[in-house]
């Protein structure tokens, strides 16, 4: 079950509402991965995220996340997910109704960021 938070800290995985959006943007109610950090949220009252889908596609930017971490798909169960690592967004979360609903491994956390920083061209 979803609660409520204050702040989203880095690595949490959240459910927020990301419409509207336009063109092929993702859009509707979406669990997304939080990159920003606890004050960065405090500070400017939205998130960086990285949304979050079950429609997996094989592109070289989507990180899988660990079986079993996001709740079972309602009539369906428990379905692989990924992580959009080139599909970043900053996000009011209070206006969008954010929960939390997760915290996400390090491991995968530290995948989204090194694929990030591969789409901006920043060297590791």
């Amino acid at each position: 079950m979803a609660i409520r938070m204050l702040f989203p800290d880095r690595g949490d995985i959240i459910h927020l509402n990301l419409s509207p959006s336009a063109g092929v943007e993702m859009t509707g109610p979406h669990y997304a991965l939080t990159l920003s950090t606890r004050d960065y949220a405090k500070i400017t009252g939205t998130v960086l995220v990285c949304p979050i889908t079950s429609h997996i596609r094989g592109w070289p930017f989507e990180v899988h996340l660990p079986s079993g971490l996001l709740p079972p798909k309602q009539g369906v169960g428990e379905v692989d997910s990924v992580v959009h690592a080139d599909a970043v967004r900053q996000q009011d979360f209070r206006g969008r109704s954010a929960s939390l609903v997760a915290k996400a491994p390090l491991q995968t956390v530290e995948q989204v960021q090194e694929l990030l920083a591969e789409v901006l061209g920043i060297p590791q």
